[in-house]
């Protein structure tokens, strides 16, 4: 028996506009967080799963939260560390 998988995710108002496709059908509801509203979710249309936009739409950064510190400034500050090092050492 092959069943097709269809996901949607959004906050509840969003996902209640699929109300009229998920009638009828057994459905499975998770709560990504306990706080209404946190993270932001976009208001995106629904995306097939594992298309090209569906894709590009999960890589969009999520908000950082208060003293959390941006991944790419990391491994920037890494990076500069490492070519500090090797500088050193042709010294």
């Amino acid at each position: 028996m092959d069943k097709e998988l269809i996901e949607i995710e959004g906050t509840w108002e969003q996902i209640i506009t699929h109300e009229s496709e998920l009638q009828g059908h057994h459905v499975r509801v998770t709560i990504l967080n306990d706080k209404p509203g946190s993270p932001e979710v976009p208001d995106v249309p629904f995306l097939e799963r594992g298309s090209y936009e569906r894709i590009l739409q999960g890589m969009k950064p999520l908000p950082l939260e208060e003293g959390e510190r941006d991944l790419w400034e990391v491994i920037l500050e890494e990076r500069t560390i490492r070519r500090g090092i090797e500088q050193n050492k042709s010294e």
